[in-house]
């Protein structure tokens, strides 16, 4: 996503503050102890935790969406896919790519489940216990964990995007076109309608009681300890 400077440093800043013991009194006040290193190891274990998503969705999506044509479809392959690739994020829903669909005798896409697609909650799930990330969660896991099924989504997307043009030198991945996704579908989550916001709680409390199953034992996540010089 795209940042000024000062909103990078804030964010981060965030994060190592929030990462203190909870066991001090409340309100209890902290002399600065954050230095640049510290920003630094934080800022890279960040992008490596995303680029994790990005890497999945980039290598899975053409199994996934099935982008390839079928064995003598009269189509060329890389028509076949752009072809494909439009009806998911160019069609009347851009964000059709996040649901759960079928498709009908006449190849029509119908929509069985919002913001259910099973490729992206594979890719949700593999970041957060696959990957021992959990503690990312945190107190508020139902809302934590749409944030991160944003994330894939609009890690999905870029991928697809990708694969869209006719020939693969497009790289989707720059903050723009990744961020503006991202804030898309954070805003489809919020004009969902409150039978369809209450299927997709659901849904989500439904990856939380699935998602540990996929939870490495002996792993551990630690920040990049690159950085030798811890300058303030």
């Amino acid at each position: 996503m795209v940042y000024s400077g000062a909103q990078r440093k804030s964010i981060i800043d965030k994060v190592i503050e929030d990462s203190v013991p909870q066991f001090f009194k409340p309100n209890v006040v902290f002399q600065a102890f954050i230095t640049n290193s510290h920003r630094r190891r934080v800022g890279n274990a960040l992008s490596s935790k995303r680029g994790r998503i990005i890497d999945f969705a980039r290598s899975s999506v053409c199994q996934a969406f099935d982008l390839f044509p079928p064995r003598g479809h009269p189509l060329p392959p890389k028509h076949y896919r752009v072809a494909r690739i439009d009806r998911f994020i160019n069609g009347h829903d851009p964000l059709m790519f996040m649901h759960a669909i079928s498709f009908d005798e006449h190849n029509n896409m119908i929509v069985l489940a919002k913001f259910q697609n099973s490729f992206i909650l594979g890719n949700a799930i593999r970041f957060i216990w696959y990957w021992g990330c959990a503690s990312f969660l945190g107190e508020s896991p139902l809302k934590t964990i749409k944030y991160i099924v944003a994330v894939s989504g609009a890690a999905t997307y870029c991928s697809l995007k990708e694969q869209g043009q006719d020939t693969l030198e497009v790289d989707a991945f720059g903050g723009k076109i990744f961020d503006k996704k991202f804030k898309d579908i954070l805003r489809a989550f919020s004009a969902l309608t409150p039978a369809e916001k209450l299927e997709f709680d659901q849904y989500l409390s439904y990856m939380l009681v699935i998602g540990p199953s996929q939870a490495r034992q002996g792993i551990v996540e630690s920040p990049s300890t690159s950085d030798a010089n811890d300058s303030t």
